[in-house]
């Protein structure tokens, strides 16, 4: 994936946070409290302001100028300054905030933020693998789908993906899978990558951009050019923030490809032909915590080793 770096990145979230007085605190309170959801994700930056002011804190940026934009994840939401900085990550009820680097959690209650933990985190893991905006990725299916959601970080510039695509398509059309790609390049546009991240959008935009993607990997060609409101510079910014969101959730895209399972655990190579047997879901629909407008509790998950090595293992995938 490159690791792009995020301008303005949050890296201690406290140091975005000023002690302002009682007074000023309750009328930043009642300014400030939550309104019904909407789509453009205004009320997130209100109950992230209400939040922090009830705990007597408030942001650096401004209430008024800072754009919340939903990232691929629903209830989840990139923060961006007037100038265009990078603020952080939150959720609808402003109750989670932050980055790569450190997730806090704020709470209408007044409490001080805190970091999340380990559990809360692998909670929240769990909901944004449900959560994960899966219709607008590209959708690769083989047989009847097997009711599977692969997720896949695949990048058009690179050898192991195609080594991959080139022999899943010999036994793909034998088994019942659905990949939902999140296609990228490896070189950032600012690095070289306009050409590719282009040939991203296309592929993205087509009518079958599902067909479209396997047509790429048999042929080398890229469906012409089409208006869908994904250009090159969005489609860079949209996988970058999914990348980092599953960062924060504890699941680390660091190459591709990079297979990742309904519960956010990592597909080993040798492990993949005993997932392409499985037909149902690895676990039901998590319960809303974190993803929905309430004030969260600590959840309890078991943690996971999420950690692959792609590298060499990758070749043995259909040995």
């Amino acid at each position: 994936m490159g690791g792009l770096a995020i301008k303005g990145a949050v890296s201690k979230l406290s140091g975005y946070g000023r002690v302002i007085g009682r007074a000023a605190c309750v009328a930043a309170v009642a300014a400030a409290l939550p309104a019904p959801a909407l789509a453009d994700g205004r009320s997130a930056v209100q109950n992230l302001f209400a939040n922090a002011a009830t705990a007597r804190l408030a942001p650096s940026f401004d209430q008024k100028t800072t754009q919340a934009t939903p990232s691929l994840v629903r209830g989840m939401y990139v923060l961006t300054t007037s100038k265009g900085e990078f603020a952080g990550f939150v959720n609808e009820a402003g109750t989670l905030w932050g980055d790569v680097n450190e997730m806090r959690v704020y709470s209408p209650s007044g409490a001080q933020p805190r970091p999340i933990t380990t559990h809360e985190r692998d909670a929240l893991r769990a909901e944004m693998m449900s959560a994960i905006e899966y219709d607008k990725l590209i959708k690769v299916s083989y047989g009847d789908g097997g009711g599977r959601k692969m997720l896949m970080f695949s990048a058009l510039d690179c050898g192991y993906c195609k080594m991959f695509e080139q022999q899943f398509s010999k036994v793909g059309p034998n088994n019942n899978l659905a990949f939902y790609v999140v296609p990228s390049s490896l070189r950032p546009i600012k690095a070289g990558g306009q050409e590719a991240w282009q040939g991203v959008s296309q592929i993205w935009c087509a009518p079958d951009n599902g067909q479209a993607w396997k047509h790429y990997w048999a042929t080398d060609e890229l469906p012409a050019p089409r208006q869908c409101g994904i250009d090159a510079a969005k489609a860079e910014r949209d996988v970058h923030y999914l990348s980092s969101l599953m960062k924060v959730a504890g699941v680390k895209v660091t190459g591709t490809p990079q297979l990742v399972r309904e519960d956010g655990v990592m597909i080993h190579p040798g492990d993949f032909k005993a997932y392409l047997k499985l037909r149902s879901p690895v676990q039901s629909e998590p319960k809303l915590v974190w993803l929905a407008a309430a004030d969260p509790a600590v959840q309890t998950a078991t943690p996971s080793n999420n950690k692959i090595n792609v590298g060499e293992k990758l070749k043995k995938l259909f040995n």
